[in-house]
């Protein structure tokens, strides 16, 4: 069944998941399966904001189960984004062959400060005879929406596809609170009970689902599917917030951002920093030049606080980025390694050389310059030359040919 194996795999995945974030010094972080509780979550008074963003660990069971708040929701991931993933009962509706019921259920939930995410959700339906229905609140409107899934035969059903037959899908508006669910039946599914006995209904998080014709029969030992929350601090704006020192919930490079999804504000570190915003100095600077993939330097990357920059070694020029004018080798220290004005190591000649190759081939560079043909081609005679024996000759314009071994080469 192609959904059950893709929900199981979703919930494991949030479970042993590491999130970005810490919990307050000397707090609990984790609880059974849920392995980061960053703050502003907490297990206790001191460990939480507020009592609304309270994780219970309840140790009754084994492994112990974490709640939000004091309720039966379970919560199996918290990330410092605003999302907290939650496990939500689905609505079954099923019949026996005769179109006798034989379960159902109308699953519901109340949220005082959280929201349901309506970019991260979908309410679904799933059947060959199924009318579901969703009943909300928004705050202190009423919210309410459906779904209709129909079908005769399994050939006009598409693996993928919820346009309604076999599979019905739709948003969910931002700011619900709370839903009931409900699913019935226009026939008792007496004419598809061979192949869709039951009619579902749920709303769960959109990426752990992938309609099969499977899904048809296979969601009856389903119970419980994840969902994701939004959750901000307060129910103020970051104008407000910042006028209250004391509770202003932003600390060292961080900055606040206004939510439209959910009633008040969140932090995040500032760019070049990386952790928890909500802790004090819990926003640590990132070392870019680690990183190949987080700086674009060529060749010299160097670390600053909140930054990086690019340079070039000795001897070449340009601003050092990949997306830039990059590092070009000087011209004329590459002539005067040629004529020995200087003599560098073995290194350097080589370093330089392959710098002048790739000065050739740079769009800055006149590629018709006679100069730069005529350096090139030295380069080219000296580079085969010092190859093809195992001591290097350098000839100035005065002196005789003097004999370098190349392995004690400076």
């Amino acid at each position: 069944m192609n959904l059950q194996l893709t929900f199981i795999g979703m919930v494991v995945a949030a479970m042993i998941a590491p999130a970005n974030g810490q919990a307050k010094v000397g707090c609990q972080d984790s609880c059974g399966n849920l392995t980061n509780i960053p703050y502003p979550f907490g297990t206790t008074k001191d460990c939480y904001y507020n009592e609304e963003f309270l994780i219970t660990c309840n140790n009754s069971f084994t492994p112990a189960k974490p709640f939000l708040t004091e309720s039966n929701i379970g919560v199996t991931n918290i990330s410092l984004d605003g999302h907290l993933h939650i496990m939500q009962y689905i609505s079954q509706d099923c019949y026996d062959k005769f179109g006798t019921p034989t379960w159902n259920n109308q699953p519901s939930i109340t949220l005082s400060k959280f929201r349901i995410s309506s970019t991260e959700n979908m309410f679904t339906a799933i059947g060959c005879d199924t009318d579901a229905t969703i009943y909300g609140y928004q705050g202190d409107r009423e919210y309410a929406s459906g779904c209709m899934s129909i079908c005769e035969s399994m050939d006009y059903i598409s693996n993928g596809s919820c346009l309604g037959i076999g599979c019905c899908q739709t948003s969910i508006p931002k700011g619900v609170d709370s839903y009931d669910v409900t699913v019935g039946s226009f026939h008792n599914h007496t004419k598809v009970w061979n192949f869709s006995p039951c009619g579902y209904a749920f709303v769960a998080e959109k990426d752990t689902f992938n309609f099969s014709s499977s899904d048809l029969s296979g969601l009856q030992n389903i119970t419980e599917l994840p969902v994701v929350l939004d959750w901000a601090i307060d129910n103020v704006t970051c104008e407000v917030a910042k006028k209250n020192s004391t509770g202003y919930a932003c600390k060292d490079n961080s900055r606040c951002i206004n939510t439209d999804d959910v009633s008040g504000y969140r932090c995040s570190c500032l760019d070049g920093y990386q952790g928890n915003p909500y802790l004090p100095s819990g926003c640590q600077d990132i070392d870019e030049c680690k990183d190949p993939k987080l700086n674009v330097c060529e060749k010299v990357c160097v670390n600053t606080i909140g930054n990086y920059t690019c340079s070039c070694p000795k001897r070449h020029y340009g601003d050092g980025r990949k997306d830039g004018k990059g590092c070009v080798a000087d011209q004329v220290f590459v002539f005067k390694i040629i004529i020995r004005e200087e003599r560098p190591t073995m290194k350097e000649v080589a370093m330089e050389l392959e710098g002048l190759r790739m000065m050739g081939k740079h769009p800055w560079i006149n590629n018709d310059s006679e100069e730069t043909e005529y350096l090139l081609g030295v380069a080219s005679e000296t580079s085969r030359f010092a190859l093809s024996i195992d001591t290097m000759t350098v000839y100035d314009s005065i002196r005789a040919p003097v004999a370098v071994p190349i392995d004690g080469g400076r």
